[in-house]
């Protein structure tokens, strides 16, 4: 995360307090679990060469109503183009390329992986 995304993200946010680092260690996208105004929020970041911050702000601005609505997505809570830096509400879970068993059909159904 750069300075100026530092700044912008503090802008939004006040000073949020880092819970985890949740980056997968792959291209400049960092991935910050965080506490900010007694909540708790996701805050991604990418470098200015990064498409896929951009793709995710237009996912959450124009697809994601549905899944929101069932609690399957984060609420997108800021964003910025430009600076290629995303807020999204935080939900419980876990990240799946983690899972032993990724390709079980449970692992996207919200429910306890016994595959």
């Amino acid at each position: 995360m750069s300075e100026q995304q530092a700044r912008l993200a503090e802008g939004w946010l006040g000073a949020p307090a880092l819970i985890a680092d949740m980056s997968w260690g792959q291209l400049d996208t960092t991935v910050l679990h965080v506490k900010a105004a007694g909540t708790t929020v996701i805050i991604k970041a990418a470098g200015p060469g990064n498409h896929h911050i951009g793709r995710e702000i237009t996912a959450h601005s124009s697809y994601t109503g549905p899944l929101l609505t069932r609690s399957r997505v984060g609420e997108m809570l800021h964003a910025s183009r430009s600076s290629n830096l995303l807020v999204l509400q935080y939900l419980e879970g876990g990240n799946l390329s983690r899972v032993r068993r990724m390709n079980c059909p449970q692992a996207f159904m919200l429910k306890q992986v016994n595959c």
